[in-house]
């Protein structure tokens, strides 16, 4: 078996980016915060595919498709939760 570095939970991974790309919103200005929310976009999402791959071993191309696959799905459960909340509030 190959030994390899342990690499941080994908959530924590999420956690420290996301909170990362948070502090650039106390300096006010708008370009640092878009610099920052758009390093952290992207260094999660080439993280996660590059967790992912580890972690399954599958090609590249499978995991950006199940990974887009996935996405879709969120997106749509998203969609579908927003909405009864909507209709819930307006309804009662």
């Amino acid at each position: 078996m190959l030994r390899s570095r342990p690499i941080p939970h994908l959530h924590a991974a999420t956690f420290l980016l996301l909170a990362v790309a948070h502090l650039g919103s106390l300096t006010k200005h708008r370009a640092v915060v878009g610099v920052l929310a758009a390093v952290a976009t992207t260094a999660l999402a080439i993280y996660g595919l590059k967790a992912f791959r580890r972690v399954y071993r599958e090609s590249r191309t499978s995991v950006v498709l199940k990974s887009v696959g996935i996405g879709i799905v969120y997106l749509v459960a998203l969609q579908v939760a927003l909405l009864g909340t909507y209709a819930w509030a307006v309804l009662t």
